[in-house]
């Protein structure tokens, strides 16, 4: 998921992009999917590099996991909507770490 910021200075307005490169969510789900199979139909998305899920805690019915998710241009939608899929819920969003996009910078002078 993209979006901009704005630093509007008395002479130069500047737009950066950026990405989320890292989400980590915590996680209800069935006990099918597995693990493995619900880690590697994350890894399948659009964006999506590195994928760790840890398993927290077994009930008779569900899973509770941590689910790590990183790459270039992560999209918290594709991955609650894989999650969903799947029979999960997403609890809450734990941590999240965005980077600037690399050549999508752009300057305009602003004339006093």
């Amino acid at each position: 998921m993209r979006f901009a910021e704005q630093s509007v200075g008395h002479r130069v307005a500047e737009k950066q992009e950026t990405a989320f490169t890292k989400i980590v969510l915590d996680i209800l789900k069935p006990h099918k999917p597995s693990i493995l199979e619900l880690g590697a139909m994350l890894g399948k998305l659009k964006g999506i590099e590195n994928v760790s899920i840890i398993l927290e805690e077994v009930d008779v019915e569900t899973e509770t996991i941590q689910a790590t998710v990183e790459g270039s241009d992560v999209h918290y939608d594709r991955i609650v909507e894989a999650v969903q899929k799947s029979g999960g819920v997403v609890h809450s969003i734990d941590e999240v770490s965005v980077s600037k996009m690399k050549g999508h910078t752009s300057s305009i002078t602003k004339s006093p």
